[in-house]
């Protein structure tokens, strides 16, 4: 293979992985499917509420003690803390309980993962 050829096949390698990931959800129950998608709904949930939290950090560290303003805005600051941290915290015990009542299984030639706890089990 040619420098140019080399270079466009380096260059399709994100398409080759997103259709290696779509070939791989084919051989996936309903079932299955709803719970990667659950799992990665919850994780983006969770994600989302640590940013949150460690963006909140960042204020309070930048403020060095000194009110975001007024007491309502110390209020809506520290409201927003556990807010993020309750969901956080509750997006984690969700996708626990999702990941324990399914499964995942996925299966490529002689290669096979399982995860969780099936029928056949």
């Amino acid at each position: 293979m040619n420098r140019l050829g080399c270079f466009f096949h380096w260059l399709g390698a994100p398409f080759r992985a997103c259709a290696a990931a779509f070939r791989a959800l084919i051989n996936m129950s309903q079932t299955q499917i709803r719970a990667l998608f659950s799992l990665g709904m919850l994780g983006g949930i969770i994600s989302l509420s640590v940013q949150n939290i460690g963006l909140i950090a960042l204020v309070r560290q930048t403020l060095n003690d000194a009110a975001p303003g007024s007491l309502f805005g110390a209020m809506a600051l520290n409201q927003q803390w556990w807010n993020n941290a309750i969901m956080a915290g509750f997006g984690l015990i969700l996708g626990l309980v999702v990941f324990g009542a399914d499964w995942l299984k996925a299966r490529r030639g002689d290669w096979e993962i399982g995860i969780g706890k099936g029928d056949d089990e």
